[in-house]
């Protein structure tokens, strides 16, 4: 049955399941031109050339089918995924946060990519949006400390009480050198004594250093 594509493209897929994600590219090539192709099969033969390292040819593949099935998050999530292993996490971020319109849980993700691609602003931004108020307000923590937003930090102490983050170690961290930053080292003590992780230990040992020698020369710390 020459015309039956139908074997084909299950003979792209038992490629892609036994990890050959070259010849299952190199035959999803011959499948997508000959057939009708799906949303699902543009998204898993591109997924298929972007864990081949064959990133360029992905894109194309894959813009094109987000062209052709704009609203599919399967097809949105592999075109972010390969723009972000090729070097561009803004034009990643782009692409996840149009998605994030239609499906709200992938709103942390965007944000993260935009803040890795140096937009603390629109990362904020989707932010606000997470509809998982511990999961909103842990990335908020993140994305003020990286902005130097020291004293918004401190002021969320309580949100982040209510939501039960202070069971989280980093968030515990996080407090105390906002605290520490904004000169008020009582409160940043407080935070340090729940510290337990060995490497936040150590953390907390040379802020306590820091704090002595700003207390002993304050106009070190101004």
């Amino acid at each position: 049955f020459p015309g039956n594509t139908t074997f084909l493209r299950r003979q792209v897929f038992y490629l892609i399941d036994a990890g050959l994600h070259q010849e299952a590219a190199d035959l999803g090539r011959t499948y997508l031109a000959l057939a009708e192709p799906k949303a699902a099969d543009y998204a898993a033969i591109g997924t298929a050339l972007r864990q081949s390292k064959s990133y360029d040819e992905a894109l194309r593949f894959l813009e094109r089918a987000h062209l052709q099935f704009p609203n599919d998050g399967a097809v949105a999530k592999a075109l972010a995924q390969t723009w972000l292993e090729r070097g561009d996490t803004l034009a990643a971020a782009e692409i996840l946060a149009r998605q994030a319109e239609r499906e709200t849980e992938l709103l942390p993700e965007a944000a993260e990519l935009f803040r890795r691609a140096g937009q603390g602003v629109r990362a904020l931004a989707l932010n606000a949006r997470v509809p998982d108020q511990s999961k909103k307000l842990k990335q908020r923590v993140g994305l003020l400390v990286q902005m130097r937003r020291y004293e918004q930090v401190a002021g969320m102490e309580d949100a982040l009480y209510r939501v039960g983050l202070y069971g989280d170690e980093d968030v515990r961290y996080a407090l105390a050198y906002s605290h520490f930053k904004g000169g008020n080292f009582e409160a940043a003590e407080k935070h340090l004594q729940a510290l337990t992780r060995p490497e936040l230990f150590r953390k907390a040992t040379e802020l306590r250093r820091l704090m002595q020698d700003c207390a002993d020369s304050r106009w070190t710390c101004a």
